[in-house]
């Protein structure tokens, strides 16, 4: 069986005294999945260097919990990123370190994609001071900061250690040729290619919900904005008055094709603040209505596990995405049953 060589890098949450490190591992030319597989020969390694103390119970630390955020679909330098959490080794505060990770990322995506940055506590959006400590969480005062303290002083150590392992790493940047394609409708579309850093596709989690790649992406297109201006539907999505701008919104990734497509929707507005959040909501329905065509012609890969194989056959239902077999086929139902729309089905309804 042909392997590769990959790079795992290890990152120690929490633990400053302990620099990153790295390994170099084989794995099957054709996993491109398994990072846990990957990993878990140096959970002794991991358990020596993840520190004293359990990041959820404080006890002595003798079982290292690992997040493997894996790169490996990147074609010319995969590699895995490993975030490192030390604990006791009981289950719940395993579990909790898990837990724990998920609230930072999500923190994280937040700051990442909302930089007017609103009240932990109570939702407000002006005077906004972020957490001297971790930089990521704001509060419009000292009283909300006190209510909110009890659950942010769970998470705000690991926030600090996590914001510089999502905003760099250590290796060299390299960048990957991506299509950007901008569709207004299915018949107006087109597209350009920019260079975005091969670290920011990262799967899992897709490059659509990865917020430092959703982030740069917004920072690339909007180089385009003038020219989206001029080529939007003349009338507003919403009142259908003469339009003056278009807002763009990155849908997602197509990471799984032979060249990436970053899929940009473009809707037309005028000035007016209700129709421009109309046309936010609205973003949706336009990829409702353009999505199946664009994965068609995208080719891309198995819904589950993502290999791009020779005979991929389509859900029968849905006919929306596609799979390698029936385990993989099998894997994914819980989170596609959701979407799963029998072909005709809804047609007619108003």
């Amino acid at each position: 069986m042909a392997t590769r060589e990959i790079t795992i890098h290890f990152v120690p949450v929490g633990n400053k005294e302990v620099p990153e490190w790295s390994h170099t591992h084989s794995v099957p030319a054709n996993l491109i999945a398994t990072a846990h597989e990957a990993s878990s020969p140096y959970q002794a390694e991991c358990n020596a260097k993840a520190g004293k103390n359990c990041i959820n119970c404080r006890g002595s630390a003798g079982i290292a919990a690992l997040t493997p955020c894996s790169y490996l679909h990147i074609m010319n330098e995969p590699f895995i990123n490993v975030l490192v959490h030390s604990t006791c080794g009981l289950t719940m505060c395993i579990k909790a370190a898990k837990v724990m990770m998920q609230e930072v990322m999500e923190e994280v995506g937040e700051m990442e994609r909302d930089q007017d940055v609103k009240c932990e506590s109570c939702g407000e959006r002006e005077n906004i001071k972020r957490c001297a400590k971790c930089k990521v969480v704001g509060y419009c005062g000292t009283a909300c900061q006190k209510r909110g303290w009890k659950k942010h002083k769970k998470i705000c150590a690991q926030l600090a250690s996590a914001v510089p392992f999502f905003t760099h790493t250590t290796h060299t940047i390299t960048t990957l040729p991506v299509h950007i394609q901008f569709i207004v409708d299915e018949t107006n579309q087109w597209e350009h290619t920019h260079a975005i850093p091969t670290q920011l596709f990262q799967n899992p989690p897709a490059p659509d919900s990865n917020p430092l790649f959703r982030a740069n992406a917004y920072e690339t297109i909007a180089r385009y904005q003038p020219e989206c201006n001029t080529r939007h539907d003349p009338h507003c999505s919403i009142c259908n008055a003469p339009s003056t701008t278009a807002i763009l919104d990155v849908a997602w990734c197509l990471q799984a094709a032979s060249t990436p497509h970053v899929l940009v929707a473009v809707v037309a507005t005028c000035d007016k603040e209700e129709c421009s959040k109309g046309a936010v909501a609205g973003m949706e329905q336009v990829w409702n209505d353009v999505t199946p065509g664009v994965l068609n012609a995208a080719k891309c890969g198995c819904a589950a596990c993502g290999d791009l194989v020779k005979e991929l056959k389509r859900c029968d239902r849905c006919k929306n995405v596609q799979y390698c077999g029936k385990k993989c086929q099998k894997q994914d139902w819980a989170a596609h049953k959701g979407d799963c729309v029998k072909v005709g089905e809804g047609e007619g309804d108003s």
